[in-house]
């Protein structure tokens, strides 16, 4: 007759954890204490508290900037401790569920808000961008948010956010939206025959540009004019472009009627346009 063995549980009916829960391991053994996904691996701290003053993402990289600040030293500037890091290594390192377009882009929205600060010591051709919490507006906007008789959800303008989609998600929304966005274009001017008239009267401050040879090129370059692209409430972001690069590179940068893209930078900025106002009407 077989024995349980010490520290074992036997399997039946009434104990289906016994592949997980032991009293005592016996030697040899190692004991179960979770899963794979739960605290073994480095963790990123929210706050409640932060996330409903500024929003859970906005909250994740606040703490995350201070935590690298302290864990740093920063670097020492005008009295202050700043860090600096690119957005490829934020992402690389501590943010690697975020697109690196979406990590500036958060950067950006907290700026604006004047909780965190930058400066490039450097200069601007060197495009090191040094950044650090503004504690002083950061306890400001908390103080606010506390007082008796303000907003509770915002004591301090808050940038609207587009909301999250899964890849797979936004992946089927691009099969079935691909016409329809080159539709879009048409209709606003974009790919008819005044198309360049059009598009020089709508957007004259937006540069002719060679056509990008690569979608990586094309991002670098969106980076580079990311000025303009905030002047028409978009930013480059290859989640949510409606795979724009594949698109038009595919059809040797003409749209679906046959007709050359003048401007691939305005054709840009009215896809994001149009998705951006499609995700925000879901």
């Amino acid at each position: 007759m077989a024995t349980k063995s010490s520290g074992q549980l036997a399997a039946g009916p009434n104990n289906q954890r016994a592949s997980e829960t032991t009293s005592a391991p016996s030697s040899g053994q190692t004991q179960k204490t979770g899963t794979r996904l739960l605290l073994d691996d480095r963790p990123l701290i929210l706050l409640p508290t932060l996330a409903a003053l500024v929003g859970v993402d906005q909250a994740i990289v606040l703490q995350q900037l201070h935590y690298r600040v302290k864990s740093t030293g920063g670097r020492e500037i005008d009295g202050q401790l700043w860090y600096y890091s690119t957005y490829e290594q934020w992402q690389a390192e501590d943010f690697p569920f975020w697109s690196w377009p979406t990590i500036r882009n958060l950067f950006q929205a907290l700026e604006k808000q004047k909780l965190i600060i930058s400066c490039q010591p450097e200069g601007r051709k060197s495009r090191r961008k040094y950044y650090r919490i503004d504690h002083d507006k950061l306890d400001e906007a908390l103080a606010h948010a506390h007082t008796p008789g303000t907003n509770k959800k915002c004591s301090f303008e808050r940038t609207k956010t587009v909301p999250s989609l899964s890849k797979e998600t936004f992946c089927e929304d691009i099969r079935v939206s691909s016409s329809s966005a080159n539709a879009y274009e048409e209709k606003r001017g974009v790919a008819n025959a005044g198309a360049k008239a059009t598009n020089h009267a709508l957007f004259p401050d937006v540069p002719r540009l060679p056509f990008p040879k690569s979608a990586r090129a094309m991002y670098k370059t969106l980076d580079r004019y990311s000025d303009v692209l905030d002047r028409y409430d978009v930013n480059a972001d290859p989640d949510r472009d409606g795979n724009f690069f594949k698109d038009f590179s595919s059809r040797d940068w003409c749209y679906p009627s046959g007709r050359v893209v003048d401007n691939w930078l305005v054709a840009y900025i009215k896809r994001r346009q149009y998705i951006t106002e499609r995700i925000l009407e879901a």
